[in-house]
């Protein structure tokens, strides 16, 4: 565990040392294990060590005794206590005093209670826990119980369709809300999931414990959160910061846009890090004048900047007409390209040495194309072929459709474009009529440095002259830059993710597209 990926305040920046824990809890004790070098670990993919850690710690850093069922989820204590020192953080940005009593809501408590516990020992905060199943329920108020906390945490049994209105007391105040929700919409996208795993990326290191209550909810986690912003809305400035978990990087882009969406007076996110886990949290609020950003500043020293990816690069076939070959030629058909994807297209730089783009998606237009075609013509004339779309040449003039796949912008594999949304309609158009027009922006950002003299690397570039520009992509599925570059003999594009809910894998997926319909 990395000092730098947990939160500042944390005892945990250093890991506890599982020897002196060995000599001194006997339940511990009988988990533990020596590697062939002599260092003192347990097995991680072991539910009753996990049970055995997570006792143990709560037990010698918070006086906490805790139980919990094995079939019920088993929470790591330092990825809790970061979230619960975020939630200070967050108080103090919202103007709560320290020395003034604090109410905070837990939402899905879980049958070990650790939130509220750690909130109510560490904090002397006033909880309220709430949980729909009737076991954790019960185990919850027996861990309060058994740690005569009482009078500083209620547990309360809710509804499934409960979240925050009809918890919240008539007349009460609350300074915040926190939410550790179900992360996979079903028991198939849990094991998908593991699948569908990067194989670059190590395999989880723990045992994935929980009942199907604890981690899987209908519509997953954005669902999940949607509700809880919808409610939130409704509620105001009942509650003063509100706040969730996320499990999955890909659903911070979807609740940030819907944050905005709900009007917001302020929003914050970070992430923390424990072993080879990671976990994204949100927080926002209605309160005026109320800056959350003060929250994440606390954190932003603490979770290190990741070093930029390398662009995705793919080096352009040679045509036959070696006239062809030139960064005019292919720097007007990848534009054409991009613009038959739906996507909007906004000039970066344009010179003798490379061309680049700024692009934004707002929907999935380059996947499953043949399949979308043949649906299409299954509705309207299953007898009939459906012609390819028409495309646009080079000098403007628009082709007709061609069904043939040797049409220009396919090949063999039928892979084409596709009709947008009505929604990709709409906000492309808004980014089209935005103030800051692609001429006037091409204009500006060649004036601050259009030569080729000094000229960063092409992915720098483009994050550099990205950020100039004045676009709204709330909810984007994909925004990335683009250049097309000469190197030597060769042409060669680059790509490099900017901000998108897809992440990296959309990208992956229109270079991929890119390989099979290129064609000059």
């Amino acid at each position: 565990m990395s000092h730098k990926q947990v939160h500042p305040r944390s005892p945990y920046r250093s890991p506890p040392s599982f020897k002196d824990m060995a000599i001194k809890y006997p339940r511990f004790r009988k988990f533990v294990i020596q590697d062939l070098s002599g260092r003192i670990t347990i097995d991680f993919r072991n539910p009753e060590a996990l049970h055995a850690l997570t006792t143990t710690l709560l037990q010698r850093d918070f006086g906490l005794e805790v139980e919990m069922p094995l079939d019920r989820l088993i929470p790591t204590v330092p990825s809790r206590l970061n979230y619960v020192l975020w939630v200070e953080d967050l108080l103090r940005a919202a103007g709560v005093s320290a020395d003034t009593p604090v109410h905070g809501i837990d939402i899905g408590t879980g049958a070990s209670c650790i939130y509220s516990l750690l909130a109510a020992k560490s904090k002397g905060w006033h909880m309220l826990a709430t949980d729909m199943d009737a076991d954790s329920y019960k185990c919850a108020e027996e861990n309060v119980r058994i740690n005569k906390l009482e009078h500083l945490v209620q547990v309360k049994l809710v509804d499934a369709t409960v979240l925050l209105k009809g918890v919240v007391a008539e007349g009460q105040q609350y300074d915040f809300c926190m939410c550790n929700p179900p992360f996979f919409s079903s028991e198939e996208e849990l094991g998908a999931e593991t699948k569908s795993r990067s194989p670059a990326r190590p395999p989880p290191r723990g045992a994935r414990t929980g009942s199907p209550s604890d981690v899987v909810v209908s519509g997953g986690e954005v669902a999940f959160v949607s509700n809880m912003v919808r409610e939130s809305k409704e509620l105001g400035t009942t509650i003063r910061v509100y706040s969730s978990l996320l499990g999955h990087k890909s659903s911070l882009g979807p609740v940030k846009a819907l944050l905005q969406e709900a009007g917001v007076s302020s929003q914050a996110d970070t992430w923390f890090c424990q072993g080879r886990t990671t976990r994204w949290y949100v927080a926002w609020t209605f309160a005026a004048g109320c800056d959350l950003q003060g929250a994440a500043a606390q954190t932003a020293g603490q979770p290190a900047k990741r070093k930029e990816k390398a662009p995705l690069a793919w080096t352009v076939p040679r045509p036959g007409d070696p006239a062809r070959h030139t960064l005019a030629v292919v720097g007007a058909r990848v534009k054409e390209m991009l613009q038959q994807l739906q996507m909007s297209v906004r000039g970066l730089r344009n010179n003798d040495k490379i061309q680049s783009y700024q692009v934004t998606a707002f929907d999935n237009t380059w996947s499953n194309q043949r399949k979308k075609r043949r649906a299409a013509a299954h509705v309207d004339s299953p007898k009939k072929d459906i012609p390819a779309p028409a495309t646009v040449t080079g000098d403007g003039r628009r082709s007709p459709g061609c069904p043939d796949a040797r049409c220009d912008g396919a090949t063999g594999t039928g892979e084409g474009t596709s009709e947008p949304t009505d929604s990709a309609r709409d906000k492309i158009a808004a980014e089209k009529n935005a103030p800051s027009t692609q001429e006037a922006d091409a204009k500006q950002l060649e004036a601050s440095g259009g030569g080729t003299t000094g000229l960063k690397r092409p992915v720098e570039d483009m994050i550099s002259l990205s950020k100039k520009l004045k676009t709204e992509a709330v909810g984007c599925l994909l925004r990335a830059g683009v250049a097309v570059v000469r190197n030597g003999d060769d042409i060669v594009l680059e790509w490099c993710f900017l901000e998108g809910a897809g992440g990296r894998e959309a990208l992956h997926q229109v270079l991929q597209y890119f390989k099979n319909n290129f064609k000059l």
